[in-house]
């Protein structure tokens, strides 16, 4: 039984035009009537697309040219053309019934490669010819999509998702394409994605969210956006830390001001104790003291830096900031319950 059936498999592989009987041969340069010719113009045909020579594509389909024809890396002269963004190459080889899903080894479709590098045109082609909107990348698992939201592509955002894309389709990392779409700084992409539901809180591996990284990387008009679309003030990594303990870190004095006025948890600790005060101390951010002082951040919050336990006043004495030192010295709240030690 086992030898019939590799027998089967093996009169299955070699058959009368099978694609790897194709390949070896041309590969081998077996040559009989018209078997030559037809190994070359499949090879001209990958570069003629990748070229966007139009006319040596068309005369080699009507030669007989295959138009699914693949490099061992799985390229096809439909995914050299989407990449290219060559429109006219891309309806002309999908009107010869070119595999519109056709992928590399690596599941990068025509699709995917055009959505990457903002070839409106060539996307719009691909759907209409049904495309699969969602198939993804085997490396990572970026889809269309995430692509068009990592380079800022507005436009092809949102034909994607009138093609139904999945909105929150995630990479193996766990970034959606809004979370790309905010740590990239492009806005517009990020308004395009909330109007459609996006969720503004889904978290890549180690729990940032998009509102996190947009406050790490200080793009104040995309933190204002997520935070009138409801995203969780105080989603936190998981050391602890917040969106507001990390701009408090970077400074980002604005985005602080945000954070506050969108009910920020003005004490909430990293797992090391660090809170935002502690943290604003430590950097020596003078005026961002006197923001978390007026929202009556805990001026007797503890945590160890350097193996000794620290107080922002302490803390403060330690670092040297004599304006810090004031400024905890002298507000109401410190006034009130200060701990000297």
């Amino acid at each position: 039984m086992g030898n019939n059936s590799h027998s089967l498999k093996n009169r299955t592989l070699f058959s009368e035009g099978s694609v790897f009987r194709r390949i070896l041969l041309c590969s081998a340069g077996v040559v009989f009537a018209g078997f030559v010719a037809s190994c070359a113009s499949n090879s001209q045909i990958i570069h003629a697309a990748e070229s966007g020579n139009l006319t040596t594509v068309t005369s080699l389909l009507k030669s007989g040219a295959d138009v699914n024809v693949a490099r061992p890396d799985g390229v096809t002269p439909l995914f050299m053309a989407a990449q290219n963004g060559h429109a006219q190459i891309v309806t002309a080889l999908l009107k010869a019934n070119a595999d519109v899903n056709a992928a590399m080894i690596d599941g990068a479709t025509p699709l995917l490669v055009a959505a990457q590098n903002g070839y409106t045109q060539v996307v719009a082609a691909l759907l209409n010819a049904n495309a699969d909107v969602n198939a993804a990348a085997k490396t990572n698992g970026a889809t269309p999509l995430w692509v068009a939201a990592q380079k800022g592509h507005t436009q092809i955002v949102t034909t994607l998702l009138n093609a139904n894309a999945y909105i929150n389709s995630a990479r193996t990392d766990g970034t959606t394409p809004l979370y790309i779409a905010a740590t990239n700084g492009h806005a517009q992409t990020v308004a395009t994605l909330l109007r459609a539901n996006a969720d503004v809180n889904a978290a890549m591996i180690g729990g940032a969210t998009p509102l996190l990284v947009a406050v790490l990387l200080g793009h104040t008009q995309i933190v204002d956006a997520l935070l009138k679309a409801n995203a969780d003030v105080n989603a936190a990594r998981t050391d602890g830390a917040t969106p507001l303990l990390v701009a408090v870190l970077l400074g980002h004095t604005q985005i602080v001001d945000a954070l506050l006025k969108a009910n920020a948890d003005v004490n909430a600790a990293r797992t090391d104790g660090a809170t935002p005060l502690l943290v604003a101390v430590l950097q020596g951010h003078t005026q961002i003291v006197g923001i978390l002082l007026k929202a009556n951040a805990d001026v007797n919050a503890r945590f160890r830096f350097r193996g000794l336990d620290y107080t922002p006043l302490s803390l403060a004495k330690f670092m040297g900031h004599k304006d810090i030192i004031k400024l905890l010295k002298n507000s109401d709240h410190g006034r009130k319950k200060i701990d000297p030690h």
